[in-house]
């Protein structure tokens, strides 16, 4: 989710990307001419035009890759080109990328990796030659990566806020002097609130939040409910127990004092 202007923004719901250019009144998907059983596992867009998406996409052999794809058109067409892993493993383990253009040529894809513990991995997937050729390196957290205009980047780790540094292109982090509470963060999640908004100005169970300027922001908002008994299929093919989500996307006009729902698709 990120709204880039008042009227601009986009969201990533399942494994479809809506844009929108009039502030949430209609919604376009963009990720229709994406390959069949693309997954999703990461976007960013610098403007209303310019944006980057991360995806693994399947062969019949039960094979896989991963594809970064870009666009210059507001999603209405993607260029893909493959990403060489060091390890090819790697792929099946993914659990979300976050693209990030640097300069010169120079390209980042922080990557969350599953794991069967509490411990959060990561890795970062570095490019100097547009893409060309990938270096692995080690991140101390699985969480989105952004470099500034003088080339230091910044971490911060979704459990427990604390940020992380490096100076030298992504090789090594050493822990920042400050860390995000929890006051003003949302719970789970790395993203710092806009100052002097709180958690509890928020719509209940927000989990993402973007402003696009100090007035204009998204909040997307999660509910999660199963219903049912746990037990085995009485008949092949009986679901007993049932987990569902709800997703609600809201706006604000004046920096989060109030927030109306939006309707995502008609």
């Amino acid at each position: 989710l990120e709204l880039l202007s008042a009227e601009s923004g986009y969201l990533r719901t399942d494994n479809r990307l809506l844009f929108t250019h009039d502030g949430g009144e209609t919604w376009q998907e963009v990720t229709a001419s994406l390959p069949a059983g693309a997954e999703v596992l990461g976007v960013h867009f610098e403007d209303a035009q310019t944006g980057w998406l991360v995806a693994r996409t399947w062969a019949e052999t039960g094979t896989t890759e991963i594809i970064l794809y870009h666009t210059g058109d507001g999603g209405n067409s993607w260029e893909g080109s493959p990403v060489a892993l060091e390890n090819p493993q790697m792929a099946y383990e993914i659990a979300a990328a976050y693209p990030e253009p640097v300069e010169n040529g120079e390209f980042w894809i922080a990557l969350k990796l599953t794991s069967s513990s509490a411990f959060d991995r990561g890795s970062l997937l570095k490019s100097v030659d547009g893409g060309q050729s990938w270096q692995s390196l080690g991140l101390p957290a699985g969480a989105q990566v952004q470099v500034d205009e003088n080339g230091l980047a910044r971490l911060v780790a979704r459990e427990g806020g604390q940020a992380y540094i490096s100076a030298d292109g992504g090789i090594s982090w050493s822990l920042a002097e400050e860390s995000i509470s929890t006051e003003t963060r949302l719970a789970e999640s790395s993203l710092a609130l806009p100052q002097g908004l709180s958690v509890e100005q928020l719509p209940t169970d927000t989990v993402e939040l973007s402003f696009a300027n100090p007035q204009a922001g998204w909040a997307l908002s999660r509910q999660s409910q199963c219903a049912g008994e746990k037990r085995p299929p009485a008949f092949p093919g009986e679901t007993s127990f049932v987990c569902y989500q709800a997703d609600r996307l809201w706006t604000t006009q004046d920096g989060g004092q109030t927030w109306t729902q939006l309707v995502l698709e008609p």
